[in-house]
């Protein structure tokens, strides 16, 4: 018994021995399988953040809008570097490389293993891989921009002046991109070219006759009769009174000088300069003859009256409403049909209901259909630029935005969707089922008046604006709207096409954020693995 049990220690002593040498034996393999599995755990945590930055730097290559491979790649570079910030991986070579409209960035790099480091391995060498590319359909993009007197607030229209041009420097080398813009505030503006032959043409007053007596309004009926029985204002050059051979010689009703609101200047070099002058005041029309100065130095200009000559007086013609709705407070206003053709560029008001929300053709035919021209409310409001490849020029009539006016954001909506028409008076539109339409809408207030109410019955204005917005929607037109520091967002997020292009934007600093983001959907910018 003694000695069993003297031999089963001898055994314990001599297991404890081989448990040593054995796990001394395992430590190396132990620390591989423990500290190897903290290596690669790590290495596949930065792997993905290199492919995060990757992605990016592809989806930059895509987005750059120049033509310089170099500039391209390293602006795609400088994207990669800045999303991997201070990860600590070793880069090796990147490269950029194309497919049609696909760019593919690739990059390959080492992690360090400082627990593998003591079997002799001290990094793994890894590489990624990512591929972007641009929707290469046809886009048609329609900004609709408020031009209203709010716009002046918190540098609100300076703001909106550099986000279009950001926005319009993601489509330079897009070769199938077309832009319009559509300013408004309580009318539109549209220019004889827009027009086309229908510029030229004698459109019907829309009211003209027994149709005066269906306008509800008072005010508008009176401004209806007004216009219809308006003449205009003419100098009748064999009346003239104290007139010259040379002075009846030179006039012409048409003629600078002698219609309204009109001047012209004859100089001479051997005696007194002439100037002809026509205007109106207090319903006449007069025509005077001035002698005098014209000189020029840095500029030229009338300096000097020596002697004045009245060489007409008449009835100027001009209606004068019995009463008017103020344009800063009321409706777009008791002038609802300009008075006679002027020049271009001439403003409109909303068109007769329904044709006010939709997008049918203007037919001569169907006078509800045309376009009421009207004195303009404002005088800096800017024309309408129709679509055009030329983003230059859409540009540069952005830079002269100027606010001022009333708020209208159903007529800007309307002529948005005419501008995706082929029917005068934009005829710019592509063709073809792939072309994708995109209208911009953005305002940094509430509706407060159209042709026939005003902030009073925002309710019933809100609502021509929603029946805009789904006619828009129902002829394929995808709606971004900008809610711009204040507004109705209610409003503007049911007329998006979706929740997801409604836009909040809290301050005019962060207007460049929501064009930069519609950019990017337009272009159909997208990664592909």
């Amino acid at each position: 018994m003694l000695r069993s049990k003297s031999f089963s220690e001898r055994f314990r002593r001599a297991c404890d021995g081989n448990v040593a040498m054995i796990f001394a034996l395992a430590l190396p393999v132990l620390i591989m399988t423990s500290g190897g599995a903290l290596d690669y755990g790590n290495a596949v945590r930065i792997k993905s953040a290199v492919q995060a930055a990757a992605d990016s730097a592809s989806l930059a290559a895509v987005r750059f809008t120049g033509r310089d491979a170099a500039a391209r790649k390293a602006a795609s570079d400088a994207i990669f570097a800045f999303n991997l910030g201070d990860l600590g991986v070793d880069i090796g070579q990147t490269t950029l490389s194309q497919d049609g409209n696909t760019f593919i960035y690739a990059a390959d790099f080492k992690v360090a293993t400082p627990f593998m480091k003591i079997l002799g391995v001290d990094s793994l060498a890894m590489e990624t891989e990512a591929a972007a590319t641009a929707a290469d359909s046809p886009l048609d993009i329609v900004l609709v921009l408020d031009s209203s007197g709010s716009m002046v607030h918190g540098n609100r229209m300076g703001e909106l002046k550099k986000s279009v041009t950001l926005f319009l420097s993601k489509f330079k080398s897009n070769e199938h991109t077309q832009v319009g813009l559509v300013p408004f505030d309580s009318q539109v503006k549209a220019t004889g070219s827009l027009f086309g032959v229908v510029a030229n043409t004698t459109v019907a007053n829309p009211f003209a006759g027994v149709s005066c007596n269906m306008v509800t309004d008072p005010m508008d009926r009176q401004a209806c009769y007004d216009n219809v029985n308006f003449k205009p204002s003419a100098v009748d050059c064999n009346a003239l009174i104290n007139a010259t051979h040379t002075d009846r010689s030179r006039c012409s009703p048409t003629a600078d000088g002698f219609r309204a609101t009109s001047e012209r200047i004859y100089s001479s070099y051997y005696g007194a300069d002439i100037r002809y002058r026509a205007f109106i005041a207090n319903n006449r029309l007069f025509v005077y003859r001035d002698q005098g100065t014209y000189f020029c130095f840095f500029g030229c200009g009338w300096i000097n009256t020596t002697a004045t000559t009245k060489l007409w007086e008449g009835p100027s013609g001009r209606a004068v409403p019995v009463a008017s709705k103020p344009n800063e407070s009321e409706t777009a206003n008791n002038d609802l049909i300009a008075l006679a053709p002027g020049p271009w560029p001439r403003c409109f008001v909303d068109r007769t209901q329904p044709y006010d929300t939709t997008n049918d053709a203007m037919t001569l035919a169907i006078p509800a259909t045309i376009y009421p021209e009207a004195s303009c409310a404002t005088p800096t409001l800017e024309p309408i630029t129709g679509l055009t490849k030329d983003l230059n020029k859409v540009n540069a009539a952005a830079q002269k935005l100027t606010p001022s006016g009333n708020t209208n954001i159903t007529i800007g909506i309307q002529w948005g969707m005419e501008a995706f028409t082929p029917a005068s008076p934009f005829t710019g539109a592509q063709n073809g089922d792939d072309v994708r339409k995109i209208m911009v809408i953005l305002t940094d207030g509430e509706n407060t008046q159209n042709r026939w109410m005003g902030s009073r019955n925002r309710k019933e204005i809100n609502q021509r604006t929603l029946l805009a917005c789904e006619n828009a929607r129902k002829a394929g037109i995808e709606i971004h709207t900008i809610n711009l520091v204040e507004g109705d967002a209610k409003l503007l997020s049911a007329c998006a096409s979706n929740k997801s292009f409604f836009y909040q934007v809290a301050t005019a600093g962060e207007l460049e954020e929501a064009f930069e983001t519609i950019a990017y959907h337009a272009q159909g910018v997208r990664l592909i693995w």
